[in-house]
């Protein structure tokens, strides 16, 4: 609803015009495609982490910029040292362990009263077969790997009329998930609505592949995806009272979508624009290390940065076995052997072979390196191993030597601390884009979902699930807390719907109350009234 209050402008101001929210121009110029200062800056983080994160070759391609080119070192050199190096990927595995915990356990519905069509919408949230925890654990990788993630709520559409929404799913119409990984996003922008500030403008990149009109070769396109919404306007008087722009509520969500037109990227031209049936726009963000709205910084940075710091060492270590490890051969006294031009002839060094000499004082050794360089080289890739370990990042490596059971314990419970704030950010995350896709099927936005966040307590033997029972069968619980605490422990699959076993009769047991009747002395009467 637009604010009831006018604004009265002075003379000489000047009113400016801006061009409909619905209406997007038919093509645009190159800065379509280029990201707002802020994601600039943040994409100098996530360029890091995303070289890390796809492995070596992606390493090896980044070359000078992780891995300096030492003075004198000529190019051949350094591209045979470069290929030789490695990388022991410590930062991958600690967020893939991580969220590996998460789900250990697979997110399920709360319970089995959310609407039928959710039920088998979360069986393939992205029309590619991928169910919610197989979907939900690649968005909290991406997200921990940069610090927020993002899903859009998006709608498949056939241009076609249809008497009902059956019938309209029944042609491939339906709402679908898309992780938008935070590289690809250039820009987040935020308005104050009615109900609070949230999203108003979300612009991405994506590639698509589409086949050629022959059917037998494909294309790959790059387009940029506008999703926007104003808030609110209030009406617009001048001084005299004369209306100048009336007040206008929130719009709908509008969309664009733009194409590259030409391999310069100078001209965009509008493939699709319209408007979304949903209240807001449909793309919510999971964050690891929220910096400010809608974006985040890489959580494990520091572990990033130590993770480059082993892949130079490695790449000194490699060098320095590559040469140290093949020893020198020395001679002194011998005289070469000359060819029928008198010039000297190449002393071959293999098998079945042999120098020969007529000088008795002539020596050939071998001069092998003390290996004082290779002890000091693996004495800092182990040290640089050590200091992740003690980051309390590398969840998989066990921490044996010299470490005490209490900080093991205070350790394991800061990292499931951490990884517990995860889950819930995704949950939440999860439950708003459930809340949109039920706006698309057009029922009750009543689904819940549970991400597991029980990593601290082993559960594995179940023996405490006997002490769950004794306190059921002593009064103390109820059947629902037996099965709550039955799928805590896995002894029940956490999505099964289970029927209560019968009540347990000890917890109906009227109790029995003590009291004096008159002129009959002391009785216990029970509390229906009759004497015990």
């Amino acid at each position: 609803m637009a604010d009831s209050n006018p604004i009265t402008l002075n003379p000489g101001n000047t009113l400016l015009a801006t061009m409909p929210s619905a209406i997007f121009p038919d093509s645009i110029g190159v800065n379509i495609s280029a990201p707002s200062p802020f994601f600039t800056q943040l994409r100098l983080f996530w360029s890091m982490v995303n070289c890390l994160w796809e492995g070596t070759e992606a390493m090896r391609l980044a070359a000078r910029r992780y891995l300096p080119q030492e003075p004198n070192e000529d190019d051949t050199s350094y591209l045979r040292r470069l290929h030789r190096t490695t990388l022991h990927n410590f930062y991958k595995r600690t967020i893939q362990s991580g969220v590996a915990k998460v789900f250990s356990k697979d997110p399920h519905l709360e319970d089995d009263t959310a609407p039928e069509e959710i039920q088998d919408f979360i069986k393939d949230v992205d029309t590619q077969g991928r169910n919610l925890a197989q979907f939900g654990k690649d968005l909290l990788e991406d997200g921990t790997n940069h610090g927020v993630g993002y899903l859009l709520v998006d709608y498949a559409r056939i241009g076609q009329d249809f008497s009902n929404l059956a019938e309209e799913q029944a042609s491939g119409n339906r709402p679908y998930w898309v992780k938008i990984s935070a590289q690809n996003v250039l820009d987040a922008r935020s308005c104050k609505f009615t109900n609070g500030e949230r999203l108003g403008y979300f612009k991405y990149e994506e590639q698509v592949v589409e086949p050629t009109s022959d059917g037998n070769s494909s294309s790959v396109y790059q387009q940029v995806r506008i999703y926007r919404q104003d808030p609110a306007t209030p009406q617009v008087l001048d001084v005299e009272g004369n209306v100048l722009r009336e007040a206008q509520g929130e719009t709908p969500v509008q969309f664009a979508v733009y194409r590259k037109e030409d391999h310069n990227g100078l001209q965009w031209k509008l493939q699709s624009s319209g408007t979304l049936s949903v209240d807001a726009i449909p793309v919510i963000p999971t964050y690891t290390n929220k910096i400010g709205f809608m974006v985040g910084k890489p959580p494990l940075l520091d572990l990033a940065e130590i993770n480059i710091e082993h892949w130079q060492a490695k790449s000194d270590y490699n060098n320095i076995l590559h040469f140290a490890t093949v020893p020198i051969l020395f001679g002194s006294g011998i005289k070469p052997e000359l060819d029928a031009n008198g010039a000297k002839k190449e002393v071959t060094i293999k098998a079945n072979a042999m120098i020969a000499t007529n000088d008795k004082d002539a020596t050939l050794k071998y001069v092998e390196h003390s290996g004082a360089a290779i002890g000091a080289a693996r004495t800092n890739i182990m040290d640089l191993e050590s200091r992740m370990e003690k980051l309390g990042m590398v969840l998989t490596q066990p921490q044996t030597s010299g470490i005490t059971a209490t900080s093991t314990a205070i350790s394991s419970a800061e990292s499931n601390s951490l990884l517990k704030s995860y889950a819930l950010n995704l949950q939440d995350s999860l439950n708003a884009a459930l809340d949109f896709t039920a706006q698309y099927l057009k029922v009750v936005p009543s689904a819940r979902v549970i991400v597991n966040t029980e990593y601290a307590v082993d559960y594995t033997t179940n023996s405490t699930m006997a002490d769950v029972l004794t306190a059921f069968n002593a009064g103390v619980i109820d059947n629902l807390t037996v099965i709550a605490e039955g799928k805590r422990r896995n002894v029940f699959d956490p999505a099964a719907k289970i029927v209560p076993p019968a009540v347990n009769q000890s917890l109906l047991k009227p109790p029995t109350l003590v009291a004096i009747a008159p002129g009959e002395g002391d009785q216990s009467f029970s509390s229906t009234g009759s004497a015990a």
